[in-house]
């Protein structure tokens, strides 16, 4: 099965190879908290297929495939002849010329980041919610969303493209300062993570077409990494299949030091006419509670990985210490992972 996005890399240069023990050892810690997978779709002539969950979609196969899923939830496939003139299916229907873009594939991922490896487990120093997108002409891009800012130090943010068939590179980039240039922020004060003070009602940070010739999501891999002001050598990676051992993803008791989460509420959130969306929408731990207060790990551990997955939020024990993600901000009466449609451009902060 290919790699999934953001699940693996496959650059030799960080890692020494692993003993076959290792590899057995770390794939099996992984599996227990990955929450991404794929799912293959068979397309037969004349047709195109639409995989949604809720009220996002996923993929506009016009061929057979593998498309990136969440792991917990079963995804809605619906089949349209290809000469379909459904208004509702316009913005993306295969029968627009080579000039109208439109996103064939879409992942949406909240990742959750403690800021040094000696921790406290709420996993809020840094969480950010993720749009990966595969345009008709095959240009990846993605979109960052800020969410919450739980550390005193400056946090520098770390992004590598792999393509998953030949191991290359493809493209890397950073965010210096993401206080600053990713939140927009120029206090000390932490953001949305004793409670929730300040949405963004869009993608603070774009980054686009940087690939290009990508046929399918499940072609590439993204790896993110962050440092710390404090410790600027050492690098915090984003929950990473094949660079585990021998980056130290994860502590002595097996949890690791940041989360990657898709799926982890399998009901979603309801939009209007009964539409749903935010089944990624991750209700994070309040500063300085220790998430195996918050959720029963143990029991989504043992479940997560096997069948078709559990989602983390059918394990929440207490939700009183977590941030609930549908509370409506005082000024823009949005939920904290909510963003307008049409998305709306974040006001762009100017201090020094």
């Amino acid at each position: 099965m290919a790699c999934t996005l953001a699940s693996c890399s496959n650059d030799k240069d960080l890692y020494s190879e692993p003993t076959p023990e290792e590899i057995a050892a770390t794939n099996a810690n992984f599996e227990k908290f990955n929450t991404s997978t794929t799912m293959n779709v068979t397309v037969a002539n004349g047709t195109y297929k639409v995989v949604r969950i809720g009220n996002d979609t996923l993929c506009v196969a016009t061929e057979s495939q593998s498309v990136v899923v969440p792991k917990g939830i079963t995804p809605t496939v619906d089949e349209y002849t290809i000469t379909s003139s459904r208004t509702d299916l316009d913005f993306y229907n295969p029968l627009k010329s080579s000039q109208d873009k439109y996103a064939k594939e879409k992942f949406w991922q909240v990742i959750a980041f403690e800021d040094t490896k000696n921790g406290d487990y709420d996993y809020n120093d840094l969480i950010i919610h993720i749009r990966y997108q595969l345009s008709n002409d095959n240009k990846f891009s993605f979109f960052i969303h800020p969410v919450a800012y739980g550390a005193s130090k400056t946090i520098n943010l770390f992004y590598e493209v792999y393509d998953n068939t030949s191991n290359t590179l493809l493209t890397s980039g950073s965010i210096m300062d993401t206080r600053k240039n990713l939140f927009l922020d120029n206090t000390t004060n932490f953001i949305n993570s004793y409670n929730y003070t300040r949405h963004y009602d869009g993608y603070t940070a774009s980054v686009q077409d940087i690939a290009t010739n990508v046929t399918h999501l499940t072609n590439i891999s993204v790896v993110w990494y962050i440092t710390n002001s404090n410790d600027p050598n050492t690098k915090i990676y984003a929950l990473d299949k094949s660079l585990i051992s021998k980056v130290e993803m994860f502590d002595s008791t097996g949890y690791p030091y940041s989360l990657v989460l898709s799926g982890v509420n399998p009901t979603g959130y309801p939009l209007e006419k009964n539409e749903k969306c935010g089944f990624d929408w991750f209700k994070f731990p309040l500063e300085t509670v220790d998430i195996r207060k918050c959720y029963d790990m143990d029991k989504w551990m043992s479940n997560n990985g096997t069948g078709n997955g559990i989602a983390l939020e059918n394990y929440l024990l207490d939700a009183s210490k977590t941030l609930d993600v549908t509370t409506k901000e005082s000024t823009s009466q949005r939920a904290i992972y909510d963003i307008p449609a049409p998305i709306q451009k974040v006001t762009t902060w100017t201090g020094k």
